[in-house]
């Protein structure tokens, strides 16, 4: 009996012990194979109603990025500076500190660079945007973090470098990017990776709602000349409308399009607010973004002004139904192609759908006009 347990429970770690061995193969052979079918078949759970060659969530939201054919990176200036390993938390803390943008529009890449120099081991650290902070500037600020924590003066070293705003899709491409310009992490292809990240908290029930809404708005009647656009702003944590707009515009004032009426309504309402909150409640509700992490749904594609408005209200989703194919500013073939909402040059991104079912649909408008 003893003997048979004894058996049993050798057999048993011999097992285990092969299992760990499989998972571990299966490991090395998926960072091996990065770009290969092994991964991309890994990470696509069963369970997720994604169509991956075009994009499309539910069989209705079609997300608007970029092509995952682009080989060339999209290149910016940014400010480095040399550093002791030693001094890397003293850096990491700076970053977090003072460039936390950068920290949000930058996940792909690593943060120190190992080089040599006359036989000494530095680390190039990168920092931030050459635009957003000159030269004085950046060598001031790296230099009273080093006296804070060190309590001692030393020599600081700021150089420009060119660094990737995209991601490659390919792990030879990430390859080729680390090496010939700035580290790069890869974790898998980010285009899907980004993809079950939109998934997990897209609500088809709520995006479908609210679509029907503007299609409903859109086509009822009307006031003479009045454009068939309509845009609602959506809080998404407590699933309220903020606000609900039309076209308005006029010759008198020909920017009120819908998307700036909302934003309009939105900032006069907090306005009025503020002067009758308490103190203490103004501080704790108030932020600097009016609009920010609201979900936006829109009877037609937003132009540039409209996408920019957009953006700087820090926006978290987009969802409209008809292409603007001549002034849009978001989807990969509108306009001059800008999609806006992706920029890498701008310091916030958003999500972009368009509604691509057939149960609703938004009247047509004169494809020059810009909503």
């Amino acid at each position: 009996m003893f003997g048979l347990c004894n058996t049993t429970e050798k057999y048993t770690k011999n097992f285990i012990t092969l299992q760990r061995c499989m998972i571990s193969t299966i490991y090395v052979l998926l960072e091996y194979y990065g770009h290969s079918e092994m991964q991309s078949t890994s990470q696509i759970p069963n369970n997720y109603d994604i169509d991956y060659e075009n994009l499309i969530f539910y069989k209705n939201f079609q997300r608007i990025q970029p092509s995952q054919n682009q080989t060339t990176p999209n290149l910016a200036k940014y400010w480095i500076t040399y550093i002791k390993p030693q001094d890397s938390n003293i850096i990491n803390n700076l970053i977090k500190d003072k460039f936390k943008d950068r920290c949000d529009l930058l996940k792909h890449l690593k943060t120190f660079m190992k080089v040599k120099v006359d036989d000494t081991i530095y680390l190039k650290a990168l920092l931030c945007d050459c635009e957003s902070v000159n030269y004085t500037e950046i060598k001031e600020i790296v230099s009273q973090a080093l006296i804070e924590s060190k309590g001692i003066t030393q020599k600081i070293k700021i150089e420009k470098a060119d660094i990737p705003l995209n991601k490659p899709f390919d792990k030879d491409l990430n390859k080729k990017w680390s090496s010939e310009i700035w580290p790069i992490v890869w974790k898998g292809n980010p285009m899907i990776q980004e993809l079950h990240e939109s998934y997990k908290s897209f609500k088809v029930e709520n995006d479908l709602k609210y679509i029907k809404l503007i299609t409903e708005l859109a086509n009822s009647k009307h006031e003479d000349n009045q454009l068939p656009v309509v845009t609602i702003f959506v809080d998404p944590k407590i699933d309220r409308i903020i606000s609900t707009q039309l076209d308005t515009r006029s010759p008198q004032n020909p920017i009120k399009h819908s998307i700036m009426n909302c934003i309009e309504e939105i900032a006069e309402n907090e306005c009025c607010r503020r002067k009758t909150a308490s103190e203490e409640d103004s501080k704790a509700s108030s932020n600097n973004y009016l609009c920010l992490n609201y979900h936006v749904y829109t009877t037609h594609e937003p132009c540039t002004m409209c996408s920019m408005a957009l953006l700087h209200s820090r926006i978290d989703k987009l969802v409209y139904i008809k292409d603007s194919t001549i002034t849009g500013s978001i989807g990969r073939e509108s306009g001059n192609g800008y999609m806006i909402h992706l920029s890498c040059s701008l310091n916030w991104k958003f999500e972009s759908f368009k509604y691509i079912g057939d149960q609703y649909n938004a009247p047509s408008i004169d494809e020059y006009i810009e909503v």
